[in-house]
């Protein structure tokens, strides 16, 4: 597994974010995003959480991941770090920023030491730029490499990378730990690690992350809706609670749905990523897991046991399931997905 997570931010509010991440400080910026879509904004104040960190499951010791960044005011004091590769909740290593601008990587967070600073590429206030860190975790034979909207700036081919002192992670934060002046915006954010084919073992390069929603009924609707059609239950830009949904009072039930196009036509697909929001309302076991249909067959994804409060569960296809091949734009347009109850 290659293809680990990524995130538009354009289908929460702030305060889905806790749902959905590990440690969730700061709230989601309609219309701050990149395309007039939302976008992730650090803005804790004086609560400050840590960004927003979520844990991983990857198969080797190198993390890469890219997100668009736009600051504030470049030149403020008080910048910590705004990307963490962590293990066990150890800030492995970090990047900062600097008051000229430029970006600077270091073992552990912005209190550990100073590894590299970049000489070019400087990030420009209230501009996003895309920011992309490939890191190999390592105590001893560690490395890494900075990029700015696809140039490298900045590499470290031999270091200790490890704060914590073992190799590997299972972490990654945005945000960072404290913006005490300007706060960041953030969008269009993905992870991978090291493992796999290519592409989704490199960088990606300047991405974007749509989200995309249910527009109809799909091949099967065996869940139950409060109200009107199955798929008109789950089609909200932003999860909307109790006020409407559907129910599987036992199992197996599935329920699929069509969803919106590629937006845009042309571009490749690295990953489709199935967010399933749900609860348990009732005690006894529960198991649901993600279903993605190619080609009139149902591909069920791993289960998981939802908890008696809203939650996401989310599952990364670096490859379409039905053909064990890289996406296709025809290909995604014709699958439906959806969730069945497994137990």
């Amino acid at each position: 597994m290659a293809f680990l997570w990524m995130d538009s931010f354009d289908h929460m509010v702030g305060a889905d974010l806790a749902a959905k991440y590990n440690t969730a400080g700061g709230t989601i910026s309609a219309g701050a995003g990149r395309r007039g879509s939302a976008a992730y904004y650090a803005n804790a104040g004086p609560a400050y959480t840590g960004g927003l960190t979520r844990t991983l499951a990857p198969a080797d010791n190198t993390c890469i991941l890219g997100v668009a960044v736009k600051l504030g005011d470049v030149s403020s004091s008080g910048y910590y770090y705004f990307l963490g590769v962590l293990k066990a909740g150890t800030v492995q290593c970090s990047v900062n920023i600097n008051a000229s601008g430029y970006l600077q990587l270091y073992r552990g967070d912005n209190g550990g030491t100073l590894l590299a600073t970049a000489a070019t590429q400087p990030l420009i206030a209230n501009t996003y730029s895309y920011v992309e860190l490939k890191v190999v975790v390592h105590p001893s034979t560690g490395s890494a490499t900075l990029r700015v909207d696809g140039t490298s700036v900045l590499t470290v081919p031999t270091a200790n990378t490890a704060a914590g002192g073992s190799a590997g992670w299972d972490q990654v934060r945005i945000g960072g730990n404290s913006f005490a002046i300007a706060y960041p915006s953030l969008d269009d954010y993905y992870v991978l690690d090291g493992s796999g084919s290519a592409p989704l073992n490199d960088f990606l390069g300047n991405v974007r992350v749509d989200a995309g929603y249910p527009t109809g009924a799909g091949a099967t609707t065996g869940w139950t809706p409060s109200a009107g059609a199955n798929y008109a239950c789950v089609d909200e830009a932003t999860p909307n609670g109790d006020t409407d949904y559907v129910t599987a009072s036992s199992s197996p039930l599935t329920d699929t749905y069509n969803v919106s196009d590629i937006p845009l036509p042309g571009a490749p697909i690295y990953g489709v990523q199935v967010s399933v929001y749900a609860k348990k309302t009732d005690a006894g076991s529960c198991t649901l897991a993600p279903v993605v249909r190619h080609s009139g067959t149902d591909y069920v994804g791993t289960g998981f046991a939802p908890a008696t409060t809203y939650g996401y569960n989310t599952t990364p296809y670096g490859t379409n399931p039905g053909t064990g091949a890289a996406w296709t734009e025809a290909g995604f347009n014709a699958i439906e997905v959806g969730v069945k109850r497994t137990a």
